[in-house]
């Protein structure tokens, strides 16, 4: 991205305890802060901006996404302004945008005392690795490698 475009990309991880409670969690959103090196205009078509990702079963409803624009003012001041979901804006230089996803709603009532889920607490996943490196993988173990 820095390479084909005139920003700087500041952070891109997730998004520390966005999915909602559960007797299993919904999964974390991601955060991506940009710093614009040039003016620029961008546009956002974004969801769960004033509605959280619900949870089913009794599980509970993820945290909102956010879009922050933190703006620098003549001053050489910062003015963070939230750009709700749907938004067209002119970033000067030096403007970042800092955009946080929601995280997914919890699935099921959550049992007081309970760990996070996993093999410790009977918990299975239904589910087997699939696409090129678990076949790589299973080719390898095949032939002893």
């Amino acid at each position: 991205m820095e390479r084909r475009y005139p920003v700087i990309l500041r952070e891109f991880g997730y998004r520390p305890d966005s999915g909602g409670p559960g007797e299993y969690s919904g999964g974390n959103g991601v955060v991506r802060d940009l710093e614009f090196l040039e003016p620029i205009q961008i546009s956002l078509l974004t969801e769960r901006r004033s509605r959280a990702p619900y949870g089913l079963a009794g599980g509970e409803p993820a945290k909102m996404g956010i879009n922050t624009w933190i703006k620098q003012t003549t001053e050489g001041q910062t003015r963070r302004v939230n750009l709700g979901g749907k938004a067209a804006v002119h970033m000067a230089a030096g403007d970042r945008l800092v955009l946080q996803t929601p995280g997914g709603g919890g699935w099921g009532k959550k049992v007081e005392g309970a760990k996070a889920y996993g093999t410790a607490n009977g918990y299975k996943p239904h589910w087997e690795a699939r696409g090129s490196l678990a076949e790589k993988s299973m080719a390898e173990a095949a032939f002893g490698a």
